[in-house]
């Protein structure tokens, strides 16, 4: 077959850029954000992989007894980081579409060529 050379080429490609994103990944995963709440009350620490590593809340706020109060700015320190982190993923992604999983591609090279 003639387009054999050709498929060859492409699927070394596509295994060249499963092994960029691999590392694209463990770079991530070693890179931080922390995002906080409330005036710093409550502070969220998740990773380039988007794992949440840490939350720190400020004695002051258990203190207050307000339970709902914490919960909320729980939840809005780690939706920042979050944020903060799918933006690091993004920009470490450059020329991938914005939104684009790194993880799908590399799921579907891994399917089709026996890898990953």
């Amino acid at each position: 077959m003639q387009n054999m050379p050709g498929l060859q080429e492409m699927m070394q490609q596509f295994q060249q850029m499963q092994q960029r994103m691999k590392e694209k990944k463990a770079e991530l995963a070693k890179k931080t954000t922390t995002a906080n709440a409330g005036g710093g009350m409550v502070k969220a620490t998740v990773n380039g992989a988007g794992k949440l590593l840490g939350i720190e809340i400020e004695e002051e706020i258990l203190a207050s007894g307000d339970r709902e109060m914490l919960q909320d700015l729980v939840v809005a320190a780690v939706n920042q980081a979050l944020d903060a982190s799918r933006r690091m993923a993004g920009e470490a992604s450059g020329d991938m579409p914005e939104g684009f999983p790194m993880g799908g591609l590399e799921d579907i090279m891994g399917k089709l060529f026996g890898g990953g």
